[in-house]
């Protein structure tokens, strides 16, 4: 879960409904930062399900004493793990082992641990008529657009005030750095500007809004999300090196 206290309410938006307005980020992205066309598809439904294994968590999450539940960085690493394992192998399943290998890498990250071997093993599968230098290559281009579109939402979504650097690479592998920082309570810069469109807006995720003071009705609220709906409104806007 996302959860966010602003102007007297709580924000709650559920990982995977973040997952998909990742991927309307992404899909405005440059080509030169995406992986090549034939392998677009899957890139895309890899950013949209990168969370899909914290669906089943979220039917009954861990909750804090108000009866909110725990914000997604509270939660412990032990279930962190597990359902990133859902979510890669479910990845693999559906819709092949290179949205799975790009998926695993933005675990690896996140989670700060070794798995390299099981990036490896996907990529080989992903791409076996490669060497291992352009498979590596390959899973760093899709890696690093899915981190910065997830990052981008989370950004918005959560609250994040600190200012980021990022690296997308480019088709000729080359990585070019850019920066996000908040700019209002739903509002992010970006510098320099990697998409295809002047300035994105209505980018929405839809939630749950419960007034503080309420924090108990929360799981009650999320079981019957249309009771309570919250839709939230992201804007992405190009930002200037001196800002």
């Amino acid at each position: 879960m996302i959860v966010r206290a602003i102007k007297g309410m709580h924000a709650i938006v559920r990982q995977p409904e973040h997952a998909r307005q990742s991927a309307v980020i992404a899909a405005h992205l440059d080509p030169a930062f995406l992986p090549p066309p034939q392998e677009q598809r899957e890139f895309l439904l890899a950013v949209r399900d990168h969370d899909d294994g914290w669906a089943e968590w979220e039917t009954n999450p861990h909750t804090a004493p108000s009866g909110l539940p725990l914000d997604f960085p509270d939660i412990d690493k032990r279930d962190h793990a597990e359902n990133w394992r859902r979510t890669i192998y479910g990845a693999l399943f559906r819709h092949g082992p290179a949205a799975a290998a790009w998926i695993a890498r933005h675990a690896d990250e996140l989670m700060e641990s070794d798995n390299r071997d099981t990036v490896d093993a996907l990529a080989a599968r992903a791409w076996p008529g490669l060497n291992a230098a352009d498979r590596a290559a390959r899973v760093s281009r899709g890696f690093r657009a899915l981190r910065f579109a997830d990052a981008l939402s989370l950004m918005a979504l959560d609250g994040w005030s600190k200012r980021l650097a990022f690296d997308l690479d480019d088709a000729g592998g080359n990585a070019v750095p850019h920066e996000a920082w908040r700019d209002g309570p739903w509002s992010i810069r970006v510098w320099p500007w990697p998409f295809v469109l002047p300035r994105l807006t209505r980018i929405h995720a839809d939630g749950v809004c419960v007034s503080s003071g309420s924090e108990g009705y929360a799981l009650a609220l999320l079981k019957t999300p249309r009771e309570a709906a919250m839709r939230i409104q992201v804007e992405i806007l190009p930002g200037g090196p001196s800002a």
